[in-house]
């Protein structure tokens, strides 16, 4: 191959080979955008569900961002290089040319000299040959990392025009407090795709322009290769090596950089479309309170004062003696039943602040459906290649129900007095206009009947000027209603626009300052202490080093000790109590402080809501179990899972999350035992309804339907605990139960949840536990996860936390050494109180949520304060007698009970039994429902404690 035929080659392979190659790639980049564009542009057809349309073009959109388009360009050029040097002999020989005799500009001095000893003896009959590596200088020349590195560059800035786009799309929208005009998406569209078309034109210009640049170094590379300005050496095996490697991580370290910056730029995105669908929410909420609002103020006032208007205007000119006696009682019953008694009625029930309570429980709700946790972009500079930015984590949830509270909730709560006092005065209008209407009126009416014609006359006038004041009193009263509604809508709207303003500067430009002193207002103290406190604190820490050498010693011998005599039995770890009441106190304390919490904290620790999934903890391996068990259940293992824990620990909601996310493929049937049965016919019957089986009398027949099933399900059967009475013929129900478990479990996956101290007591009667292979617990969370579930609730409130110290901490050296740092002060007794919160709760959730509430002393506008953990001690219950205690004890033991089923449990009348249960109901320790009874769960700790105190529930 010559040197002419080589350029040829070369020039055919590069456009064939290479550069088809990377156009194709472009072209293939540019059409997967194209058709987000295509997206965005038939959003103009999707009005009616615009915002599911743009979730789902988001994510399209983020789908690309996932692409590792860095690799794919290196992967297919690397291919194409290779494809093209493959075309090439590896080495070959030319006779050099005239040139390379020929000093130039730019050889260097032995270059030169070279060149000019070459030309003397040019002339000597020897062929100066050169020995050209062509596949080697093909593939250096080609591998240059700098020209791929911009191809790239210039495909993602455009991908990042696009991200950009789309945001400042959906700020300016939410910003104009307007519906999204889906018009104009459809111009951004088209904008869009004049940047894609204009943006593919240019890099497949620029990718020609290199490759040919490339094919001219190339040229003048195997010229000189081979003489004595380059030894063929050059393009050895390891250089070429290198500078594929080079490509190599020059496009991964540069495909990293792009992909991250692009990843929290669409991040942002993302959380602005996301605090768009918020805002048109709060919108539509802040409509419908207007619409709901307006018409109250219509009800309520200005369609009695239209009422009473049309009756004045209606007979102002005719003011005789009889149509004044017939006006006046219907203005006197309008004004004294109606609107006097109306507005008395709002006072006393305060409508109006219940409406914005309400409202502001909507809104903080909505609030709490946004995102845990976001990412503040500040400092950008998208010019850059790639482009530079600085992100921190912010906690977006709380961010956004804090700002709801300080711009619109703040900002409304003074009209609630405001309204108030409106109503106060709008009454004392209507009691004036019921004075004039009383006295004037009626001292018109015996005057016309007996004066004079001129006497009649003044009294007409007289009453005609009644009616008349009247009449302005009346319209002065409807254009202060009218303003005052104005006042409350102009008020909320104000605020939402600043919380719009608020939020989109902090997310959108990056806002810093804005953050920090949003998070300055919901500090619960100063941080800055006086020099009392710090001189304390150092002291402290002081005192603490010089005391150590004694103290070590000391309580490394009393902790030898009482672990010796723990373990021993000598000794017994307790709870210290710090308060003893009676029952009646603790349940009216308890209701007090539910009462006085804010209403957005009575909905997040509402113990009878359905639990939200966002609010859930579980234990770390619980799901793991159920997964592993349906796992061996469907490889035909005859697996069972049975869910252990306390009253109130979750066991309902951790399987119904479970089984949702963790069990699919198979049918799931559900049942919940609510009534205590203990018979076989009633097992029967309940099953028979369950699991749609028609025409059987007993177990044995349920078995053989069962096994007859053509399809495997799941069956998931709760409160088995109320399956048995305790009674020498009350375990029917639990055996049959056990019995059907055990010959069905190859065609069903039982699941079956118990009450820890009934498993307790069946597994010794029944020997409950061998049917099931699997076993987990709900009721044993440690500190940590106590603590994710009362601040995981806490945090939606939008409050800020701020715990006391005790006595007994307010002495310990360990605390002393935090108190010039509030931050680490509060985080110490934060852990503390969480400890003590666990061991009193026994990893209760519901429990500790009950001790939660109870240890909060007060709320301000930002800050809940937390007191220190109080142990109650109840005398009532101590005092009760082993009688009550025991029936105490079949509660705990069967969860619900009627008054036939204690007769049964405490071999007694039905007539005692129900005497007791109305006991212990009066005293607050029983609660009724629908006919069944239970402990009171406010009460369940205490009960329990004392239960153990005296080993009844071990006995049971």
């Amino acid at each position: 191959m010559n040197k002419q035929a080589f350029h040829e080659e070369l020039q055919r392979v590069l456009s064939d080979n290479l550069l088809s190659e990377i156009d194709a790639h472009v072209e293939q980049w540019y059409d997967s955008r194209q058709q987000i564009v295509q997206y965005i542009s038939a959003l103009e057809k999707k009005e009616q569900n615009f915002r599911e349309s743009l979730s789902s073009t988001l994510r399209a959109l983020q789908k690309l961002l996932a692409e590792e388009s860095a690799k794919q360009l290196t992967q297919k050029y690397q291919s194409a290089v290779d494809e093209v040097a493959e075309q090439f002999p590896a080495n070959i020989k030319w006779q050099q040319g005239k040139e390379r005799f020929v000093v130039q500009d730019g050889d260097s001095l032995y270059v030169a000299m070279a060149k000019r000893v070459k030309h003397a003896v040019q002339s000597v009959p020897e062929n100066w040959q050169q020995a050209v590596p062509l596949q080697g200088i093909v593939r250096y020349h080609l591998l240059e990392a700098d020209i791929i590195v911009g191809w790239h560059q210039q495909l993602q800035r455009i991908q990042l025009q696009m991200i950009s786009e789309v945001e400042d799309q959906l700020v300016a929208r939410t910003s104009a407090e307007e519906e999204i005009m889906v018009e104009e998406w459809v111009a951004l569209a088209e904008k869009l795709e004049k940047k894609l078309k204009e943006g593919k034109e240019q890099v497949t210009q620029t990718v020609a322009d290199d490759i040919d640049r490339l094919e001219s170094e190339i040229k003048e590379a195997a010229e000189r290769t081979g003489t004595i300005e380059r030894r063929s050496a050059y393009y050895r095996e390891a250089r070429i090596g290198y500078r594929s490697k080079e490509v190599d991580q020059k496009l991964q370290s540069q495909g990293d950089s792009w992909s991250q910056a692009q990843k929290l730029l669409y991040g942002r995105t993302e959380l602005i479309s996301e605090f768009y669908n918020l805002h048109q929410d709060i919108v539509d909420r802040c409509s419908t309170f207007s619409d709901d609002l307006q018409s109250y103020f219509a009800d309520v006032i200005i369609n009695p004062l239209n009422e009473l208007q049309e009756l004045l205007q209606g007979d102002k000119q005719e003011t005789s003696a009889k149509q004044v006696s017939q006006l006046k009682p219907k203005l006197m019953k309008l004004v004294d039943e109606q609107m006097s008694n109306r507005l008395r009625k709002e006072i006393e029930q305060q409508v109006f602040a219940r409406k914005v309570e309400h409202f502001f429980d909507d809104l903080l709700l909505r609030a709490n459906q946004t995102s845990q946790q976001g990412t503040l972009l500040y400092d950008i500079d998208l010019q850059e290649n790639p482009p530079k930015l600085d992100h921190q984590s912010i906690d977006w949830r709380l961010l956004v129900v804090r700002s709801i509270r300080e711009q619109v909730v703040n900002a409304v709560e003074p009209l609630k007095e405001q309204y108030a006092e409106f109503i106060s005065e709008l009454l004392e209008d209507i009691h004036d206009i019921s004075s004039v209407i009383d006295v004037n009126l009626d001292s018109a009416i015996p005057v016309e009947e007996n004066s004079q014609k001129e006497q009649k006359a003044e009294a007409q006038e007289a009453a005609s000027e009644a009616l008349q004041r009247l009449n302005k009193i009346v319209e002065d009263i409807q254009s202060r209603s009218v303003e005052k509604h104005r006042e409350i809508m102009n008020t909320i709207a104000e605020g939402h626009t600043s919380f719009t303003q608020l939020l989109l500067g902090i997310v959108h430009e990056g806002d810093r300052n804005e953050l920090q002193l949003l998070n300055a207002k919901y500090k619960a103290k100063e941080t800055t202490k006086g020099w009392q406190t710090v001189v304390q604190s150092r002291m402290a820490r002081v005192q603490d080093q010089l005391a150590l050498w004694s103290r070590f010693g000391w309580r490394k011998i009393k902790t030898v000790v009482e672990t010796v005599a723990l373990f021993l039995g000598f000794m017994k770890k307790e709870i210290q109590e710090t308060k003893r009441a009676d029952i009646a106190t603790y349940l009216s304390d308890t209701d007090q402080k539910m009462r006085e919490l804010p209403y957005i904290y009575q909905r997040l620790f509402n113990f009878d809501a359905v639990a939200d999934q966002r609010f859930y903890v579980q234990l770390l391996d619980s799901s793991g179990i159920i997964k592993k068990a349906y796992e061996k259940w469907q490889q035909s293992f005859p697996a069972t899972l049975a869910v252990v824990g306390e009253k109130g620990s979750g066991k309902s909601t951790f399987l119904n999350l479970t089984i949702e996310s963790e069990i699919t493929g198979s049918k799931t049937i559900h049942i919940t035992l609510q009534d205590t049965i203990w018979s076989e016919q009633q097992l029967v019957e309940l099953l028979a309804d369950e699991l749609d089986i028609s025409g059987v009398k007993s177990i044995q027949e349920i078995v053989e339907k069962i096994t007859g099933w053509s399809d495997h399900k799941v069956v998931c059967i709760e409160n088995i605990q109320n399956c048995f009475v305790r009674n020498l013929n009350g375990y029917e129900a639990i055996e049959k139960f056990c019995y059907l478990i055990s010959e069905t479990k190859n065609q069903v996956f039982w699941i079956a949840s118990c009450s820890r101290y009934a498993w307790r007591f069946l597994d010794k009667t029944v020997q409950l536990s061998e049917y099931f292979s699997h076993f987990t617990t709900t009721d044993v969370l440690d500190a940590t996860q106590i603590k994710r579930v009362i601040l995981n609730r806490h945090r939606s409130s939008g409050y800020t936390l701020h715990f006391e110290a005790d006595n007994e901490t307010t002495k310990s050296r360990s605390y002393l050494k935090l108190m010039d740092d509030e931050d680490k002060e509060q985080k110490y007794l934060q852990e503390d109180y969480f400890e003590k919160l666990t061991e009193l709760a026994e990893g209760n959730a519901s429990v500790a949520m009950i001790f939660w509430i109870r240890s909060i002393r007060k709320f301000d506008d930002r800050c809940c304060y937390i007191q220190p953990l109080e142990v109650t001690s109840l005398e009532m219950i101590e005092d009760l007698n082993p009688q009550v205690l025991f029936t105490l004890a079949a509660f705990v033991l069967h969860d619900t009970l009627t008054d036939e089923q204690l007769s049964m449990v405490s071999h007694t009348t039905k007539e005692k039994s129900r005497l007791m249960i109305n006991r212990l109901q009066s005293r607050g320790l029983l609660v009724e429902k629908e006919g069944m009874y239970a402990i009171n769960h406010l009460m369940y700790r205490q009960i329990i404690r004392v239960l153990k105190e005296r080993n009844i529930i071990h006995l049971v």
